[in-house]
């Protein structure tokens, strides 16, 4: 009986860009939290939403790709990815827009006319 390599492989580099995406929504919720510069009790209200919501991908990509069997590389792969975005470009872009939108959002302080 062969063994089909093919959907493993498959399942395990789209596990990766699912990490990824995973991982740029956690940098919006980052962005969020820092722009607004919300309570610890709500950063733990959207935390535990995250996590829900890759929960939720994650069982929606076991039934899309694996007829919902748990394979340890599935999680090995949303890991690597989320990792990688962090350390290439995640950080950076996520800190820039934080500067960006911080700035753009202040008030703007008007001079006192001069009587």
């Amino acid at each position: 009986m062969p063994v089909n390599l093919i959907s493993p492989i498959y399942a395990f580099l789209f596990s990766i860009i699912l990490g990824v995406i995973l991982s740029i929504f956690f940098d919006l919720f980052k962005i969020i939290s820092a722009i607004l510069a919300l309570d610890k009790k709500v950063i733990f209200v959207q935390d535990i939403l995250y996590f829900l919501i890759a929960g939720i991908f994650t069982f929606v990509f076991l039934l899309a790709f694996n007829n919902g069997k748990i394979h340890f590389y599935i999680f090995l792969g949303e890991l690597l990815g989320w990792t990688m975005w962090h350390v290439t470009l995640g950080n950076a872009i996520t800190n820039f827009l934080i500067k960006c939108l911080t700035m753009a959002l202040k008030p703007k302080k008007l001079n006192d006319p001069i009587n």
